[in-house]
């Protein structure tokens, strides 16, 4: 028993992430005006807070 994961296992979704190879574009204002940059995502999964 590990008291930050009171269920004694974790759930894990890196065989099978929700998407992957994907992109999300970010535009932030800044005093020269407004700059985009792109964040390159590699694996999108969920996970569980099992310390709360």
């Amino acid at each position: 028993f590990y008291p930050d994961m009171p269920k004694d296992y974790q759930v894990s979704q890196y065989d099978e992430p929700l998407c992957f190879d994907g992109y999300l574009d970010v535009t932030v204002q800044t005093d020269d005006g407004p700059r985009q940059f792109r964040v390159e995502i590699e694996r999108v999964h969920m996970e569980e807070d099992t310390g709360k």
